[in-house]
């Protein structure tokens, strides 16, 4: 990471720090503007995405000011206008194990025909061959529908 992109996230953090916010903040958005003839500008007001998924737009002092102008002038080259600073990364939902069945009435000589039949349905463009039958690793089945985009129980 670029010195000058540390020193933002740092002051930016200190910031932060002592503001009463109802959750921390884990994302901020950042955009330049390289138009101005004296220089780099920023929008004083920025949208942060807090950690409890709500937004909020936050006025930053001078020093964030200072730091923005700073990245933007050592970094001319990369055209530098709109990003993310991310400062928590949210952790994502833990994956688990589904069984996904898919079934058709097939029409064949062997086994594996019938696999190449239904494999060659379920790959044709257009096909409807969309519905799935999806088992939690707790036993509960779930019918999904990709074209209707329903989930329905399965007894």
């Amino acid at each position: 990471m670029i010195p000058e992109m540390v020193d933002l996230i740092n002051a930016v953090r200190a910031d932060l720090a002592e503001r009463a916010l109802p959750s921390p903040v884990a994302t901020l958005a950042v955009a330049l503007d390289h138009s101005y003839p004296e220089g780099p500008a920023y929008e004083d007001t920025l949208t942060a995405t807090l950690l409890d998924g709500s937004s909020v737009e936050i006025n930053f002092g001078s020093a964030i000011a200072d730091e923005l102008i700073e990245l933007a002038d050592t970094n001319r080259d990369i055209g530098l206008q709109e990003f993310i600073i991310t400062l928590i990364k949210v952790p994502s939902q833990p994956t688990r194990s589904y069984t996904v069945s898919w079934f058709m009435d097939v029409e064949a000589h062997s086994y594996r025909e019938a696999a190449e039949k239904a494999w060659a349905a379920q790959r044709r463009q257009g096909t409807t061959a969309s519905v799935f039958t999806v088992e939690a690793p707790d036993g509960t089945r779930v019918e999904v529908d990709l074209t209707e985009d329903t989930e329905t129980p399965v007894a």
